[in-house]
């Protein structure tokens, strides 16, 4: 149901029905996070040798923490449709920064590769808000839908550097996390004797 979940939205968004790709693309990120967590689960408690992360969990967290970020710039592309007034826009902005932040707080210790690519959309975001420009802008546009048209200089800048602290925070979380891990597997290994490399007679 994921895949057909996916081809749903992708004929909904390319047909420009936004409130209809926003109701689909909701329901594949749930059906995401319940077969992900499902498989993190397994593995965890699966001591069948053949079971692969980079071929089984893999795929699965790559394509959760993408559409968990996609799902919230989805949201955000329907209030534009909608003509939502400004201000709502730039508060549900701030609140998707806000919920990535928590799902990436709250898979710190699930799965790193979720973190790293929620840290790449936050990425994302600060380098297409640091790439806009003034020079082409015409203040007196009263037309004018784009970014630099519908925002403040100030809410711009709120996004463009809460995005990047964000993504800085998630990285680090990554590293710190993966630097636990390495420790907590080096002192759960057995530790080598001189028998275990010359065995008694």
């Amino acid at each position: 149901y994921i895949v057909l979940l996916q081809c749903a939205w992708t004929l909904s968004f390319s047909n420009e029905i936004i409130w209809l790709s926003v109701v689909v693309m909701m329901g594949l990120c749930g059906a995401l996070w319940t077969t992900t967590l499902r498989l993190l689960k397994r593995c965890k408690s699966d001591s069948d040798p053949s079971f692969n992360y980079w071929l089984e969990i893999f795929p699965f967290t790559l394509h959760t923490g993408w559409i968990t970020a996609a799902t919230l710039v989805n949201i955000n592309v329907f209030l534009v449709a909608a003509s939502a007034p400004v201000t709502a826009q730039f508060i549900a902005a701030i609140a998707s920064l806000l919920v990535l932040l928590t799902v990436s707080r709250l898979c710190t210790d699930v799965d790193a590769t979720i973190l790293v690519v929620i840290a790449w959309a936050l990425n994302g975001i600060f380098f297409e808000l640091a790439s806009l420009s003034y020079d082409d802008y015409n203040e007196w546009d009263e037309n004018d839908e784009s970014i630099l048209g519908s925002f403040s200089e100030r809410q711009i800048k709120i996004a463009k550097y809460g995005s990047l602290l964000l993504a800085l925070d998630t990285v680090l979380r990554v590293i710190i996390q993966k630097y636990h891990q390495y420790w907590r597997n080096r002192s759960d290994a057995p530790s080598s004797t001189p028998s275990d490399y010359f065995p008694s007679n």
